[in-house]
């Protein structure tokens, strides 16, 4: 179990992370990394985890995948995991999972990126709203980021081959 608003949580780990610290206000509040998972539990606010960013070789190609899913309890439609590209330092928002997403972990992957660098930003926000241990926000809203992983698949080199004899004739 790691600490409770700490965002050293992950950041031995590579990652940074950021948000309101303040809204983790009940023992229920947490971000926690639980058997591999990064688990938010009724985090209260937009909480964001991101990688670092990584120089990408010309002509590599780079696939960025995340697994993410709603570990336990009960999500309001605005409860959400987005999911974004920071590509050449531009960000783009690449997927919205809200409310009642799958328990199941699922993956989100794209691929074909050429960049020069890429970073993968994941924002989380659940809680602080209605359901709840008696019917107010409570310890019933969890979501869970798996891997997070930028792929690099090398530009093949280019070969021109030649019979026994290069010369014509």
């Amino acid at each position: 179990t790691c600490p409770t608003s700490n965002p050293s949580v992950i950041t031995a780990e590579g990652l940074t992370l950021t948000g309101d610290f303040s809204t983790l206000y009940r023992s229920s509040d947490y971000i926690r990394r639980v058997n591999g998972e990064l688990n938010f539990n009724d985090v209260n606010s937009e909480f964001c985890v991101q990688t670092t960013t990584q120089a990408i070789s010309p002509g590599d190609e780079v696939t960025i995948s995340v697994d993410l899913r709603r570990s336990y309890g009960y999500m309001e439609p605005d409860d959400y995991i987005r999911v974004y590209s920071i590509i050449n330092g531009v960000e783009t928002l690449e997927k919205e999972y809200a409310g009642q997403i799958s328990a199941s972990m699922q993956t989100f992957s794209k691929s074909g990126i050429n960049a020069n660098t890429i970073a993968i930003k994941v924002c989380v926000k659940c809680g602080n709203g209605q359901n709840g241990i008696g019917g107010i926000d409570g310890p019933l809203e969890q979501f869970a980021i798996g891997d997070m992983k930028i792929i690099v698949t090398p530009q093949l080199p280019t070969y021109t081959f030649y019979d026994a004899n290069p010369v014509p004739g």
